[in-house]
């Protein structure tokens, strides 16, 4: 998981640093991404793992 957060934010890090200004604009991006990648993992996992066996997938 640590790996695929820093592949994302060396991308995000270089888009944004080239075309935005404003620091703490890039700052906050790059922390919102991260969360998105930090906290997508987790919920996979428990979606997988304490669904009911019975439950429809749609």
């Amino acid at each position: 998981m640590v790996e695929r957060t820093r592949a994302l934010m060396n991308g995000i890090g270089t888009l944004h640093r080239g075309t935005d200004t404003c620091d703490a604009v890039v700052e906050f991006f790059v922390c919102l991404a991260s969360t998105f990648v930090v906290t997508r993992c987790p919920i996979r996992e428990a979606r997988t793992r304490y669904r009911r066996p019975g439950r429809p997938t749609s």
